[in-house]
């Protein structure tokens, strides 16, 4: 796509941000925890206790996609209450939302920089690994055990406190971390213990296998960009994959998390405005638009080493053209 292809469609899209979808949002997160506590009282019945894990998964992935919007302000107009929402998703997520911020949005920039992409961290160093460690992480990859979300998990937290000790006077960076680890130390120390092994440790594992399900088709499996200029955002169609989910599971489940080509065009369009775009970009890229249809492209990969996964099977390049600003 050209940059002028890239501005005509902008400016005509919907990118408002509609006042009421926050209070619609907690609406819908305070009935997933009604149903989590009802169904938990209900522990006569095990297998009805044990329906409330995956509400809880849902829990965390939708405040994770509600964190993904605020960190580029598209949560709120009002910069104070997107951040806010911000702090308050990443501790049911429990991600640390300004030191994820940084790393996020560097991400963007140097989207598919193999060299240079935070999010290439993993697949950048995994030939760097020991034999028996890259056995150990093919072994859990295979095996739908993961180990591979968890490791990221790590790495997010490393970053993030090291993003503390540099900026140790900002308080909103503080908070950040501080808040989601006394979430959840509280949560843990003060519901009950059968909970936390019953439903809560199920649920936490769960959502690191939806993180990997969901966000892990996403930007693998591409040829490694090396280059030392960023991605224009109108070519970041090459190096993003969208997922098409039923609609249901979209909205309501993952937040059109996973119109992930269309959040890298337009990065700062709120949730709810992806599935339309999804069709204007559909029609105008035809075959140029990266698509996996209903998780077949994890179904495909999960069989195979990540050697594969990470892309080593492919061909490196250097992108050529020069970035220009967006008017």
């Amino acid at each position: 796509m050209t940059r002028q292809e890239y501005i005509e469609i902008r400016k005509n899209l919907k990118t408002e941000k509609k006042p009421w979808s926050l209070a619609l949002y907690a609406f819908q997160d305070l009935f997933l925890i009604l149903g989590i506590v009802f169904l938990w009282k209900n522990q006569g019945q095990s297998w009805i206790s044990l329906s409330s894990i995956p509400l809880v998964t849902v829990l965390m992935f939708r405040n994770f996609s509600q964190m993904h919007d605020a960190v580029h302000s598209a949560s709120n107009e009002k910069r104070s209450l997107n951040d806010f929402v911000g702090v308050i998703c990443g501790c049911l997520c429990f991600l640390p939302f300004e030191a994820w911020k940084k790393v996020h949005l560097e991400h963007h920039y140097w989207s598919g920089n193999f060299e240079k992409d935070p999010v290439m961290g993993i697949v950048k160093n995994f030939p760097k690994m020991k034999t028996r460690s890259q056995k150990i992480l093919n072994f859990f990859w295979n095996s739908w055990v993961p180990l591979l979300a968890s490791l990221q998990y790590g790495v997010f937290w490393s970053q993030s406190v090291k993003q503390v000790l540099k900026n140790k006077n900002s308080k909103k960076m503080v908070l950040s971390v501080v808040l989601p680890l006394f979430f959840w130390a509280g949560l843990i120390a003060f519901i009950p213990l059968a909970f936390v092994a019953q439903i809560l440790a199920p649920a936490v594992a769960l959502y690191l296998l939806f993180v990997e399900v969901v966000n892990f088709p996403h930007h693998l499996e591409f040829p490694h960009q090396l280059s030392n200029k960023p991605t224009p955002v109108w070519q970041q169609h090459l190096t993003a994959r969208s997922c098409i989910y039923p609609r249901w599971f979209s909205k309501y489940v993952v937040l059109n998390f996973n119109f992930h080509t269309e959040h890298h065009l337009f990065p700062d369009v709120s949730w709810y405005h992806l599935g339309e775009i999804h069709l204007v970009l559909k029609e105008k890229l035809q075959l140029g638009y990266n698509q996996d249809l209903n998780f077949s492209w994890v179904l495909k990969n999960r069989s195979k080493s990540l050697n594969a996964v990470f892309g080593y099977d492919l061909p490196r390049f250097e992108r050529n053209s020069q970035p220009e600003k967006v008017a």
